[in-house]
């Protein structure tokens, strides 16, 4: 019924545009953004009324949508192209009618240098305008927290769910602008994700009190950590899906949550999900090559040396092809010790994948914010590298970010907070980017160039 109330409002709007005196219809009524519940059927619907969307001819009503759709780009299909589209809308009308629109003076900023940049975001952010907003929190994050840290608040009381989840995160990671870790208000903030229905903040919570981490504000609960997974996972939440199937599946595990009938219909539900997953993992390694250089074997004289190749096999199995079984007889005779080599030198002739390795060494000093150059590089390895299976973050620091800091006290834990947050920035971009995410590790360390080279090495296997 919601649908097609929505649907007639449409209707009602597009018959009715060449009267000017036909009202714009309120918002909320006009799609039903306060029943968004992130459901396939409520994404589906906004998927489709896109087009219709982009024809709108106010302003305001696009300034809203291009909020919704910014908030919640990562649910629909090229999110962050409707977002581009909808700004690209609007900054036509807008500089049509007003040179000093939002997004007029957005643009400027872009172009400007970085002082002049920060005060037409200071002008924009007291207007309420988000990205200007979100620009100042990047800018402020490591030379002045404590701006940083306003803007943000500012944010997440806007109920922005981009930067909630970024303070929330914060509070609990302890990396700027957070100066002081609040994990009261880290939980709260969850909170409030999980009853706006935002799946991964749910499945946080599941793990909040599934294993205790952050006893001060939430102690161990794994019942209460088994309702948080289930919802996320009711909701179509896969990595919910995957925790849950090994919940119920293990029947040793302390407090007893197994339970054989819902993990047969999970198991249902997850092959169905994995299927391209499974496929591209027998596609991975069907692709393995054959390594150029043999294991040296050396040939036994009698029966009583076939114990030593075994031995050698189950050490080649495990570090060569993990997760393989090889079934090695038992030999009865010496020519048996022949098909034993056989197996060997098949087995050790396979290669690991090739790696490639991007470095983003143009990040402006004491800034963690990722350049369009390193978007570009990180987008030409995701084209060409299909099936990637790790990342490897490694942040980078120059003596302009440590002469930065020079005269302050605190010099050492503000050059680890400032490659903490350039990592974090990249792995956000992956994470934003990458459907299938494969397994980011970071560094705890970080390197420091002896050219002029700021930013993150990452490398794909």
């Amino acid at each position: 019924m919601r649908y097609i109330l929505s649907i007639f409002s449409i209707f009602l709007f597009f018959t009715g545009c060449q009267n000017s005196n036909v009202e714009i219809p309120n918002l909320k009524t006009y799609n039903s953004f306060d029943k968004f519940n992130y459901t396939k059927e409520d994404i589906s619907f906004f998927e489709k009324e896109f087009e219709n969307i982009l024809n709108i001819e106010n302003i305001e009503t696009l300034k809203q949508y291009e909020k919704f759709y910014t908030e919640n780009s990562n649910y629909f299909l090229n999110g962050k192209q409707k977002v581009a589209s909808l700004n690209n809308k609007i900054y036509k009308l807008e500089k049509s009618i007003d040179t000093k629109s939002d997004l007029f003076l957005l643009e400027e900023a872009k172009k400007a240098e970085k002082k002049e940049a920060i005060k037409i975001y200071k002008e924009l952010a007291k207007r309420n305008n988000i990205k200007a907003q979100r620009e100042l929190v990047e800018i402020y994050k490591i030379e002045n927290p404590e701006i940083s840290l306003y803007w943000l608040e500012k944010l997440v009381e806007t109920n922005d769910i981009h930067s909630m989840k970024e303070y929330a995160s914060a509070n609990i990671y302890m990396v700027r602008p957070v100066i002081v870790q609040d994990l009261e208000k880290a939980l709260n903030t969850y909170e409030d994700l999980a009853e706006k229905g935002e799946l991964s903040s749910i499945m946080r919570l599941g793990n909040i009190y599934e294993y205790g981490y952050h006893k001060e504000v939430a102690k161990q609960d794994k019942e209460k950590a088994l309702e948080y997974y289930e919802q996320a996972a009711s909701k179509g939440y896969l990595i919910a899906q995957k925790k849950l199937y090994k919940i119920y599946t293990c029947e040793k595990c302390k407090p007893n949550r197994y339970n054989p009938e819902k993990a047969k219909a999970l198991q249902k539900v997850l092959v169905k999900n994995l299927d391209k997953e499974i496929s591209l993992e027998r596609e991975r390694k069907a692709k393995k090559k054959i390594s150029k250089k043999p294991v040296k074997i050396i040939k036994p004289k009698a029966i009583a040396k076939t114990e030593e190749i075994k031995k050698e096999a189950i050490v080649i199995i495990e570090e060569k092809i993990s997760k393989t079984e090889i079934e090695i007889k038992e030999p009865t005779e010496v020519s048996k010790v022949e098909e034993v080599k056989e197996e060997l030198i098949i087995i050790t002739k396979q290669e690991k994948s090739k790696k490639e390795v991007v470095k983003c060494y143009d990040m402006e000093t004491v800034s963690a914010m990722i350049t369009d150059n390193c978007k570009n590089k990180i987008q030409t390895i995701l084209q060409k590298k299909k099936n990637i299976s790790k990342i490897t973050l490694l942040p980078v620091i120059d003596k302009n970010d440590i002469a930065h800091f020079k005269k302050i006290e605190s010099k050492k834990s503000l050059l680890e907070a400032l490659a903490k947050n350039r990592v974090f920035e990249v792995e956000k971009y992956l994470k934003e980017n990458i459907k299938d995410i494969p397994n980011i590790k970071k560094y705890s360390y970080h390197v420091i160039s002896k050219k002029s080279n700021k930013g993150v090495i990452l490398t794909f296997f």
